[in-house]
C-alpha cells in the first residue's frame, strides 16, 4: 500500500487558479490573418496593424478529488447435508422428505487496488468572441526518474468530453467533468510519481492571433515567443498559463463483486408426483453481508397419479446464485437421491397389462408383484398343453404380456388375447372379481384351446374366428382398463 499513496497525480484543487496545464492552440489552424474586427485581414500589410483586442480568450480552473478503489471479488462453497430414507406415499398422499441443511461459505478470492481520479474543468471566455475550436486533453506525465528528475514523458492522453457545451460565448462559464482511472495507464507503477495538465485548445485567442505582436500586461503570454513579441503570425500562436500541483489520494471505496447470494432447491421431481420446496425461516434463502449462513429446506411430496408399487428416485440438489452482478456467479451442491415407494396396489382394482409386465421383477425399479399368483393356466387345461399354456414363472409372464409368446408378434391376434387374459387373470388374482369377466376369460380359454399356440393358427384363420378372438381380447381389455365395471387402480 505504501507504493499507492506515493501515487500523485492530476490536477488542482485550488478554485480560482488558471486552468492546469499547457494552454495552446494546435487544431482548427486559422492560416489567414485576422482583422481588428475578427474577421479575415484583407493583407499581411493590414495584418500587421492588429491590435489584439477581439478575440476569445478562455480562463478558468481544474478540481481533483482523488481516491483508492479496493475491489474484492469473493467465491463460494456450498455445503448439503440430508438424511436419506426411503419414503412410501400411496396414491392420493403427501408427506414431507427428511429436511436438509445447505452450508454456504464465503471467502475472498482476489483484491485489488486502483487510484481514480475525477473532477472538472471549469472553463470562461473572457474575450469578446464566442470559441472557435475548443478541445481539451488531460495529459498524464511521470518523473523521467520514476521519483526524481522531470516530468517530460507523456504516458497517456486521456481527451475530455466538451460535446455537450463545445462553444463558450463571450463572458460565458462551462465545466468540463473529467474521470482518470489508473488502470487505463499504459505501464503505471504505483511507486512513480505522476502528474497530469489539461492542455485547452482554441484557434482564436485574442492574444495570440496572426499578427499580434503586442504583449500586455495580465494578458496571455503566447508559448514559444520572448515577452513582447506576442505572436507575430501569419498563424495563429499556442497560448497558455501553466499551473500544475500534485494530488494524494486520500480516500478509500471498496467495491464488491459476488457479495451476496440466494440459495434455492432446485431438485427433480418423478413423473406422478408433485413436489414443493419450503426454506426456513423465509422462503427465500438470502445471505447478505455474512461470510457463513445455513439454509434449512422442506420438500413436501405429494403422489399426484403415481402407479401402485413403483419405486422411484427423487434428484435433489442447491444451487447458488450471487446478486446484483452482471454475471452472477452460480455455484452446485452434490445431489442427493431420495427413494420413494408408492405402495402396495389396493385389492379390488384392474391394472394393465403395462403395470403386469413391468413388475415382474426385471425392470430393477419396480417390485415383482407377478410370481406370487402364479401358476395360472391359459387356453387348454392340463394335460392338454400343445393347446395352452402354463404359466410358472415371471419369464413367462412377461413374455406372453410383451406379445412374444406366439410368432408374429403383436401383428399375431392370439398373442394380443393370450396377454389381455393373463392379465385379467392377475387381476382377478389380486381382488378384482367380477361374474362377467370370469365368463368371458372361459370363451378366451375356449378360443385359445382351440386354435392353440402354434405359429401357423393366426395366418390360417379365417375372418370370422378372427373377429371373434378379436371381439373377446377387446372385452378383457376394457376389464383390465377399469371400462368394464371394476375401476382401475390409482
Amino acid at each position: 500500500m505504501e507504493g499507492v499513496w506515493k501515487f500523485f497525480i492530476f490536477a488542482s484543487l485550488v478554485t480560482g487558479l488558471f486552468l492546469l496545464g499547457f494552454i495552446y492552440a494546435d487544431v482548427h489552424t486559422v492560416k489567414t490573418s485576422v482583422s481588428s474586427t475578427g474577421g479575415p485581414a484583407a493583407s499581411t500589410e493590414l495584418a500587421q496593424a492588429v491590435n489584439c483586442s477581439y478575440g476569445s480568450a478562455p480562463g478558468g480552473f481544474k478540481t481533483a478529488f482523488s481516491y483508492f478503489i479496493q475491489t474484492d471479488t469473493y467465491a463460494w462453497n456450498l455445503t448439503k447435508s440430508s438424511v436419506t430414507q426411503l419414503a412410501t406415499i400411496p396414491a392420493g398422499e403427501c408427506i414431507f422428505l427428511p429436511p436438509f441443511e445447505v452450508g454456504a461459505v464465503r471467502m475472498l478470492a482476489t483484491r485489488t487496488f486502483r487510484v481514480i481520479i475525477n473532477g472538472t474543468i471549469q472553463m470562461k471566455n473572457e474575450g469578446n468572441l464566442p470559441t472557435v475550436g475548443l478541445n481539451i486533453i488531460d495529459t498524464v506525465r511521470v518523473l523521467s526518474g520514476c521519483t526524481t528528475g522531470i516530468f517530460s514523458t507523456i504516458v497517456q492522453r486521456f481527451p475530455v468530453d466538451v460535446s455537450s457545451h463545445p462553444i463558450l460565448a463571450p463572458g460565458e462559464t462551462w465545466q468540463y467533468p473529467y474521470v482518470l482511472d489508473t488502470n487505463l495507464i499504459p505501464g503505471y507503477n504505483s511507486s512513480c510519481r505522476y502528474r497530469n495538465d489539461a492542455r485547452v485548445n482554441v484557434s482564436n485567442h485574442l492574444d495570440c492571433l496572426p499578427g499580434c505582436n503586442v504583449s500586455r500586461p495580465g494578458h496571455a503570454i503566447c508559448i514559444g515567443y520572448a515577452v513582447g513579441l506576442g505572436c507575430p503570425g501569419p498563424e495563429p500562436c499556442p497560448w497558455g498559463p501553466l499551473t500544475i500541483r500534485d494530488v494524494t489520494p486520500r480516500g478509500l471505496v471498496v467495491e464488491t463483486i459476488n457479495e451476496n447470494a440466494i440459495i434455492s432447491d432446485v431438485g427433480g421431481c418423478a413423473p406422478g408426483f408433485n413436489c414443493t420446496t419450503m426454506a426456513t425461516p423465509d422462503d427465500v434463502c438470502l445471505i447478505a453481508n455474512t461470510s457463513f449462513a445455513a439454509c434449512t429446506f422442506m420438500t413436501q411430496v405429494c403422489n399426484v397419479n403415481a402407479s401402485c408399487d413403483s419405486n422411484l428416485t427423487l434428484a435433489d440438489y442447491a444451487q447458488l446464485v450471487t446478486v446484483d452482478e452482471e454475471a452472477p456467479l452460480v455455484v452446485t451442491s452434490n445431489t442427493v437421491q431420495s427413494p420413494v415407494y408408492t405402495g402396495v396396489c389396493a385389492l379390488g382394482c384392474t391394472l394393465s397389462i403395462g403395470y403386469w409386465k413391468t413388475h415382474a421383477g426385471f425392470t430393477g425399479n419396480n417390485a415383482d408383484r407377478v410370481t406370487q399368483y402364479l401358476p395360472l393356466t391359459l387356453g387348454c387345461p392340463p394335460p392338454q398343453y400343445a393347446k395352452g399354456a402354463n404359466v410358472t414363472s415371471a419369464v413367462q409372464s412377461t413374455a406372453i404380456l410383451t406379445f412374444n409368446a406366439l410368432a408374429g408378434g403383436a401383428s399375431n391376434g392370439l398373442n394380443k388375447l393370450a396377454a389381455q387374459l393373463l392379465a385379467a387373470k392377475l387381476n382377478v388374482a389380486n381382488g378384482a372379481q367380477l361374474a362377467a369377466v370370469t365368463v368371458q376369460m372361459n370363451s378366451a380359454d375356449t378360443l385359445l384351446c382351440q386354435y392353440g399356440f402354434n405359429a401357423g393358427s393366426w395366418s390360417s384363420l379365417s375372418g370370422n374366428d378372427r373377429t371373434s378372438i378379436n371381439e373377446a381380447t377387446a372385452v378383457l381389455d376394457a376389464y383390465n382398463n377399469g371400462q368394464a365395471g371394476v375401476p382401475h387402480c390409482q
